[in-house]
């Protein structure tokens, strides 16, 4: 386990999750981190397990409908 644990949930965001996780992929020393991104039933269209491939530091959990 490492020292933190960085948790974002998001509910129809868009753009915003790839702009998140650029930013951490950048600004933050990952060797120290894990990084859960939790997709609360997003709905919108956007191909978030996609965006998701892009940043293999981070866990994925995509629930298929909103807990909140």
């Amino acid at each position: 386990m490492k020292e933190i644990t960085i948790i974002t949930c998001f509910l129809n965001e868009g753009e915003e999750v790839y702009n998140t996780l650029s930013d951490l992929q950048r600004h933050v020393d990952l060797s120290v981190c894990d990084v859960l991104v939790i997709n609360d039933g997003s709905d919108d269209g956007i191909k978030y397990d996609a965006v998701m491939q892009q940043f293999p530091f981070a866990r994925y959990v995509k629930n298929v409908v909103r807990q909140g």
